[in-house]
């Protein structure tokens, strides 16, 4: 078994204090509401931590993200070292939230996909101004400009 529904995440939960809840979304995703006592991992990340993670995860561990594909991805290549007491929350926090099960909430914020594509208009918008309008050519670089820093910001 290696998804659960939220009610069965929420019974491990409060039945088996010492499992270990890993979300794997990015930080702004996590920040903007996520489960009590859960640590950030970000997916991007794990490949890089798994050693640790699998020696430091003595117990269950309980992987979560927005719908479960990340977690899945993530509990696949925690298998792949040995650790085989992973589960993925079926329907990420969609699912627990859909619920109505209890979550640590924050800032709201754009998820990533979408602060991109409002960088990707502006540039698109500055560069058919550009071509109408002489001095356009200057605020389509600058558009340009502003979409690179923002793509790598997003990146961070």
């Amino acid at each position: 078994m290696f998804r659960i529904d939220a009610a069965s995440a929420r019974s491990l939960i409060a039945t088996h204090p010492d499992v270990l809840v890993v979300d794997v979304r990015i930080p702004a995703e996590f920040e903007s509401a996520h489960i009590d006592g859960a640590i950030n991992l970000p997916l991007d990340q794990a490949d890089d931590h798994l050693r640790r993670i699998v020696t430091d995860a003595g117990g269950r561990m309980l992987l979560i993200c927005q719908s479960g594909n990340r977690a899945e991805r993530a509990r696949t290549a925690l298998s792949d070292t040995g650790l085989s007491d992973v589960v993925v929350l079926d329907g990420g926090m969609n699912a627990w939230i859909a619920t109505g099960a209890p979550v640590n909430r924050g800032w709201a914020r754009w998820p990533l996909e979408r602060q991109v594509r409002l960088a990707d208009s502006i540039v698109l918008a500055a560069v058919v101004a550009s071509l109408w309008i002489p001095a356009g050519a200057a605020t389509a670089a600058l558009a340009v400009t502003v979409a690179l820093a923002l793509r790598q910001v997003a990146a961070i």
